[in-house]
């Protein structure tokens, strides 16, 4: 429930005493007197934060590095669907996910069915759902929303901080090449920026973005697999697995659910 997630977040924070501004865009900023002074609001700040999504502006306008790599989401929440109730259903379709899965899951209120595929290749979600309604019954239920977007998998950039700038989540990378997951990835690593910024301001604590290297995991495993998955038939390597449960309960494990590496 990313929307209720969202609105929560947002209703803490509010009541913390920050002002909020929605329907606001970043145009740029400049130096002044030790502050950032944005071009638009003349707002100014010590410390800029970047989470602006994969195609950060903050990004772009402050000379930082901006992901390349990427995959194309597209999902659609239905009614709720009983077929689907109680489990997350994946589908490893080289014809229409490339690159990642399709699947049916069951959400708050409705049943989530998208895929995601790499940016080089047309997303068909209505030709993959045609292919799963005998399963689901999907054509029976309305759509009540449409949403999709892009997901980096480079990894973290290089060059994800400057002079009191910072970038975190998706405009940062911060992704799992493999899994494309990043919404634990920018909540765990949100909090740590936070609180890592209000250090070097008040305390003169250590640089927020070395904080940060330091501290996220460095797994060149992942980016290996994500090559071997890109080039190699990921259907026959699952079904593969799939005949092994020991050997595939373990690496499942590892890819979705391993925490080592993780601050506390």
């Amino acid at each position: 429930d990313t929307a209720g997630l969202l609105g929560w977040l947002q209703e803490e924070t509010a009541e913390t005493g920050v002002e909020i501004r929605v329907g606001e865009a970043f145009s740029g900023a400049r130096r002044e007197r030790g502050h950032w002074v944005l071009s638009e609001s003349g707002t100014s700040c010590r410390f800029l934060v970047g989470a602006d999504g994969a195609r950060s502006p903050v990004a772009k306008l402050m000379g930082l590095d901006r992901n390349t790599r990427y995959l194309k989401g597209v999902e659609y929440a239905y009614e709720p669907a009983p077929e689907a109730e109680l489990s997350l259903h994946c589908f490893v379709d080289t014809e229409f996910a490339p690159g990642y899965i399709g699947w049916v899951l069951p959400g708050v209120g409705v049943t989530q069915v998208g895929l995601a595929c790499h940016a080089t290749h047309s997303v068909d979600l209505r030709g993959f759902i045609r292919r799963i309604d005998p399963l689901f019954g999907l054509s029976r239920r309305r759509v009540l929303e449409k949403r999709g977007g892009i997901i980096p998998i480079g990894g973290l950039l290089r060059n994800f901080h400057r002079e009191d700038v910072l970038l975190l989540g998706d405009a940062a990378g911060m992704v799992s090449p493999l899994t494309a997951g990043g919404i634990h990835r920018a909540y765990l690593y949100g909090r740590l920026g936070g609180q890592a910024v209000a250090h070097y301001l008040r305390d003169g604590g250590p640089y927020p973005g070395e904080v940060i290297r330091k501290g996220y995991p460095r797994r060149p495993w992942q980016h290996a697999a994500r090559w071997v998955y890109d080039h190699l038939p990921a259907g026959a390597m699952v079904e593969a697995a799939l005949r092994m449960p020991l050997v595939f309960r373990r690496l499942a494990g590892k890819i979705f659910f391993d925490r080592m590496s993780w601050p506390e």
